[in-house]
């Protein structure tokens, strides 16, 4: 179907970008972990053909990718602006929200249960990707604006970095 060709059009796209960082980039920690996060992308467009056909394992990958590329981003943000400007971060926002991340996907392995627990477990499961994936979105626009807000006056270039990685966001 025409969703079987984007998704795998969408995940082909990120895994060449992911490949395409880490060979290129292979360096930089903060190309590594950009990398990541399209690996992520890629492998939830991996999934999405699967959990469409009502696959168990497609949407573990999907629910797992979209929680995880938050995250992912997160880290690659505190792990790129310490690179580019010395500016630390707290990374503990990132260990707790793998923390919560890995605590969320372990309930997952319920899917594979009697039928009743796993409509059970899907349906709150649902529940919770879409606020985590809220919630560690809004985390990574906050860092975005605390740096600008810290930065604005004293480093243009930084500034300009945000500015960049909002417009990208926002695309």
């Amino acid at each position: 179907s025409r969703l079987d060709v984007v998704a795998s059009i969408g995940q082909i796209f990120n895994f060449v970008i992911a490949a395409f960082l880490l060979k290129g980039r292979s360096y930089a920690q903060s190309g590594k972990h950009l990398s990541y996060v399209f690996l992520g992308i890629g492998i939830t467009f991996m999934g999405l053909s699967a959990s469409i056909r009502g696959d168990v394992i497609g949407k573990l990958i999907i629910s797992i990718g979209v929680m995880s590329t938050p995250v992912l981003l997160l880290h690659f943000l505190i792990v790129f602006f310490w690179e580019k400007g010395r500016i630390r971060l707290p990374i503990r926002l990132v260990q707790w929200a793998y923390i919560v991340l890995g605590l969320i996907s372990s309930m997952h392995l319920l899917f594979f249960a009697k039928s009743e627990i796993a409509y059970l477990v899907y349906r709150y499961n649902y529940n919770m990707n879409i606020p985590f994936f809220i919630v560690a979105g809004i985390l990574n626009l906050a860092v975005l604006f605390y740096i600008y807000l810290r930065h604005r006056k004293i480093n243009r270039d930084i500034t300009i970095i945000v500015k960049s990685v909002w417009i990208a966001l926002f695309i």
